[in-house]
């Protein structure tokens, strides 16, 4: 997509890096808030996640990974092998945005990429479906389906503390506020990668769970 493209289409599109820090000026600085690039070569799948950052870093900081597949970078390190541990592929990456990975810098990357796929969270793949009903739900493995209101499903509930857990009871989705009310949680959507991952973990053996997200007529 050209810069035309984007312009056209009323999108917008947001340039990071740690290259030129003097801009902050002009636009806005995230010095103390983002970190970027630890080692990924022994990245795991949740919850073990990740050598290099604990829990409390993802918890509150913006974590972004890159690559950097360029002549430059093999001329910087040319004994580095050609399969290289630290690239971010489309099998590790899902593994990352369920551990909290804010932000991907993905390098040479082409149409249909297996690394964007794998970096989404929310939707299933031609979800929502129309007709399908207007209420979101989580499904079993964790991605975001279209659901009938009426259907009772547990519900995804998050406490003050973060905790997330479910209804014990199946609900209808009008149900479902006053449902995790009952428990001390509040009714709510996960809102990041690492959040669908703590609520999969116990929406999951119950089958999923609904959450807080209803369809635009």
């Amino acid at each position: 997509m050209s810069r035309e493209e984007i312009r056209a289409s009323g999108a917008r599109a947001v340039l990071v890096g740690s290259c030129a820090p003097g801009w902050s000026a002009a636009v806005f600085d995230w010095s103390g808030v983002e970190l970027e690039s630890g080692s990924n070569s022994g990245y795991r799948p949740y919850p073990a996640c990740d050598a290099t950052y604990g829990r409390g870093v993802y918890a509150w900081r913006l974590v972004r990974y890159y690559e950097d597949s360029t002549l430059a970078t093999a001329l910087a390190n040319p004994t580095r092998p050609p399969a290289n541990p630290q690239a971010l592929t489309p099998p590790k990456v899902p593994a990352m945005t369920d551990c909290g990975v804010n932000l991907f810098g993905f390098d040479q990357l082409l149409p249909e990429d297996g690394r964007i796929q794998a970096s989404l969270w929310s939707w299933a793949p031609d979800e929502p479906r129309a007709g399908a009903g207007a209420c979101a739900l989580q499904g079993a493995d964790g991605r975001w389906v279209a659901a009938s209101c009426g259907d009772p499903h547990p519900a995804a509930c998050r406490d003050a503390a973060g905790r997330w857990t479910v209804t014990p009871a199946p609900v209808v989705f009008a149900g479902a506020a006053l449902a995790c009310t009952a428990i001390g949680a509040d009714f709510t959507l996960p809102r990041t990668g690492n959040q669908n991952a703590r609520l999969h973990a116990v929406a999951g053996p119950a089958g999923g769970a609904w959450v807080h997200y209803l369809l635009p007529p």
